[in-house]
């Protein structure tokens, strides 16, 4: 259903999509507690199925119009500018049966919060552990049976001092639940409400993929839901003051959107609500959400050669054994945005041609009339070189921190970091840390997280690395294949924008 409505609205500017009727229904509270206490209750991971992310149709076989996309006015591809410094770093989580890692996280002036498929992880800034837990025992219930649990996000509110995070759940891909989840203060190791949304009360449908946001006012959920014939999005949507009073009942308004992989943008700046998403001709489309109508803002269409690949099974590794073990580089989804002075960030991942390679892309919007496009890549054209997992976030300055995955035959999997200035020049890349073994499993990731310094200047990312055990031999236990990372990175001074001087005669 949702394959027809597309074509006739997508490309259109300040058309709408159709009528959506929003409900809101209550999630239900969990006991509260401590991630020192949650971190106490020990069971048994159940292994997150290679069916997430991996084995739906991802994208609807659609006709668009492409042409009728803002076409973007320049392309980035060479490095102009030093590689930044990186100022601290140090290792969060690991795999401990989990996969993928999926490495999400926040940070605020004094404390950091990283959650992967493995559990959640807070730290002090220096890489201190303060607790530990994984997220079977985090979200765990006694009212519910445990299930599989993954695709977490960190955020942090730094006006009320607060960290909220947000993870999905089924069992055996039933019972479809968003769990919701925010802390009474700054100390991420205190105490939290907990909360658990069933998605679909008729327990038809399953979820995948979240993201989320906060606004002034909210918490923004975005997910894809698959019903067996088709897919879409859905918008869940909590009231802040709802979710820090710890009501019993906390409530969530549902608006679906009939449109896949739907992302929300992280604004700054702009009480609105934005969203974007890639098509199948690897553009942008844009929108604004007015009540429970998502209204077209524009599209933008790269200039860069990019295709979408049938087969993304194509990432090298260095390895010590016989044979290509290639890694899944994933598909070509948005990362994430960020809306900072009314210009628009965006990451998304293409695969470009000649040869086929995955590369990082990232879209610079300025939100006029018309739309403003320029674009930058991060890509080996030679295919030696490949990048992945993109995630992208905006300073004060205007300029932007993308961190990423790289892979390579001659090189384990390892995490790189690019900056880029207000005046879209891209620096060289740097490892911010290198792996140490080859990963004998092909799924690696489906995301990592960048995000601004509490000084609202330099740049943490959080990514995922191999480990030297991660295989010893086939007849022989392996320990963990991932890790993850946290980097800090410092902005460069920002130089003042070049004056022309007027002609003289």
């Amino acid at each position: 259903m949702w394959a027809m409505i597309l074509p006739a609205v997508l490309f259109l500017t300040a058309a709408a999509l159709p009528a959506a009727t929003a409900v809101t229904r209550g999630a239900v509270a969990s006991p509260h507690a401590t991630m020192h206490e949650l971190g106490i209750v020990q069971l048994t991971a159940t292994l997150r199925p290679e069916r997430h992310e991996q084995q739906h149709s991802y994208a609807p076989k659609i006709e668009m119009n492409a042409p009728s996309a803002i076409r973007a006015e320049s392309l980035i591809t060479k490095a102009t500018l030093p590689a930044p410094a990186i100022t601290a770093g140090f290792t969060a989580g690991h795999e401990n049966g989990q996969l993928p890692s999926d490495a999400a996280g926040a940070i605020s002036s004094k404390y950091v919060l990283q959650a992967t498929n493995a559990g959640f992880l807070a730290q002090d800034r220096t890489g201190n552990v303060l607790s530990n837990t994984s997220l079977e025992g985090f979200w765990h219930d006694p009212a519910y049976p445990d299930g599989t649990v993954y695709d977490s996000r960190v955020l942090y509110d730094a006006g009320a001092d607060r960290w909220i995070v947000s993870t999905l759940y089924d069992v055996k891909f039933r019972k479809s639940t968003l769990l919701l989840a925010v802390s009474d203060g700054g100390n991420p190791s205190l105490g939290w409400h907990r909360y658990r949304f069933l998605v679909d009360p008729t327990d038809v449908m399953e979820t995948d993929l979240a993201r989320m946001v906060f606004s002034r006012d909210a918490i923004v959920v975005t997910a894809n839901i698959y019903n067996g014939g088709g897919t879409q999005s859905e918008i869940f949507s909590i009231r802040k003051s709802d979710a820090y009073a710890g009501l019993a009942s906390l409530p969530v308004t549902v608006t679906p959107a009939y449109i896949f992989d739907l992302v929300p943008v992280e604004g700054r700046d702009d009480s609105a609500l934005y969203f974007v998403t890639s098509d199948v001709y690897l553009g942008l489309t844009i929108y604004k959400l007015n009540g429970s109508t998502l209204t077209g803002v524009g599209s933008a269409q790269a200039v860069a050669n990019t295709t979408t690949p049938g087969n993304t099974l194509i990432c090298r590794q260095l390895t010590r054994f016989p044979g290509d073990w290639l890694i899944d580089c994933g598909y070509y989804q948005v990362g994430n945005a960020v809306l900072r002075d009314s210009t628009l960030w965006v990451v998304t991942q293409p695969y470009r041609t000649s040869p086929l390679r995955s590369s990082v892309m990232w879209w610079r919007i300025a939100m006029s009339t018309p739309l403003h496009v320029d674009t930058g890549v991060i890509d080996d054209p030679t295919g030696k070189t490949m990048y992945a997992f993109p995630s992208i976030a905006v300073n004060r300055s205007g300029a932007a921190g993308i961190g990423f995955s790289v892979f390579s035959a001659s090189i384990y999997p390892s995490a790189g970091f690019v900056y880029v200035d207000p005046f879209n020049s891209m620096s060289v890349p740097v490892t911010v840390i290198a792996g140490a073994g080859e990963n004998s499993y092909s799924r690696w990731a489906d995301y990592s997280t960048t995000q601004v310094d509490a000084n609202d200047i330099d740049f943490w990312t959080t990514q995922t690395y191999s480990l030297a055990n991660g295989y010893l031999s086939a007849n022989q236990a392996r320990g963990p294949l991932w890790a993850t990372w946290w980097s800090q990175i410092k902005a460069p001074a920002v130089p003042v924008a070049p004056r022309h001087r007027a002609a003289t005669h």
